[in-house]
């Protein structure tokens, strides 16, 4: 059976929010995992690797498929 994993680095700005609480942190791992749905339905789960981008179109992680 296939599991999902997801991995994301929350290590650079795109994370912090003004007063550098968790809620920047917070609210770009939703944004991202929003964006990463939303294109479940249209992509191919092979390869098997999907990057993850912050705000700013870094890398930041990956939602990978293990079998």
């Amino acid at each position: 059976m296939a599991t999902l994993v997801i991995r994301i680095r929350m290590e650079n700005a795109a994370f912090a929010d003004n007063k550098g609480e968790a809620a920047g942190e917070s609210a770009e791992v939703a944004r991202i995992l929003r964006v990463y749905c939303a294109a479940l339905d249209q992509i191919d789960m092979t390869p098997r690797e999907t990057k993850l981008r912050d705000v700013n179109g870094n890398t930041v992680g990956s939602a990978t498929v293990e079998d």
